[in-house]
């Protein structure tokens, strides 16, 4: 996968030497995931949204998250449900 990341999120995400990048299986649990890290990181929805590419064709329902946030993020109890594929990248 090919990734954008701005400088404006890289610095909002609190300047992560790695990032995660998790794609969703339909859009309500995208939806989800965004509501899920907007309330507990306060990190605007804006913030999240990344431009992903596979093979030229842009990934739907893909959000970026500091790579610190992934074990929380998948947490059995207080973490988020739903399926997703993850991808890290340093930066």
């Amino acid at each position: 996968m090919q990734n954008n990341i701005t400088e404006l999120q890289w610095e909002y995400l609190g300047k992560p030497k790695g990032i995660c990048i998790l794609q969703f299986e339909d859009g309500d649990t995208h939806m989800n995931a965004l509501h899920w890290v907007d309330t507990i990181w306060r990190i605007p929805w804006e913030i999240l949204y990344v431009d992903v590419k596979k093979e030229n064709d842009v990934v739907p329902w893909t959000i970026v998250i500091p790579d610190n946030m992934f074990e929380r993020f998948c947490h059995p109890y207080r973490g988020m449900a739903g399926k997703f594929e993850a991808e890290w990248l340093e930066i």
